[in-house]
């Protein structure tokens, strides 16, 4: 399955050199943080709307037509609250 904006024919976002690593890895990593990591209660979030929140993927085809990539562009910032382990040293 390839990742893909405005159709299967434009838009891919699988070409190797085609992105920086936010468009796909850094998403990746905020629904990881926003699904798993804010769930458990490791970590405390800020969340704004979604739409218009990042603007790294309006150079692909067809990402100018889109108000976001996707749900997670809202996740402004992150903190470790008490919950979370600290590392020892």
């Amino acid at each position: 399955m390839e990742a893909v904006s405005g159709g299967p024919r434009y838009g891919s976002l699988g070409y190797d050199g085609h992105h920086g690593w936010s468009l796909l890895q850094g998403r990746y990593t905020l629904a990881v943080l926003f699904e798993y990591a804010a769930t458990l209660g490791l970590i405390d979030v800020e969340y704004v709307p979604a739409p218009g929140a990042r603007d790294d993927y309006r150079h692909n085809w067809g990402g100018d037509y889109l108000d976001r990539l996707s749900r997670y562009d809202g996740l402004a910032a992150v903190r470790l609250n008490p919950l979370a382990p600290t590392p020892s040293v």
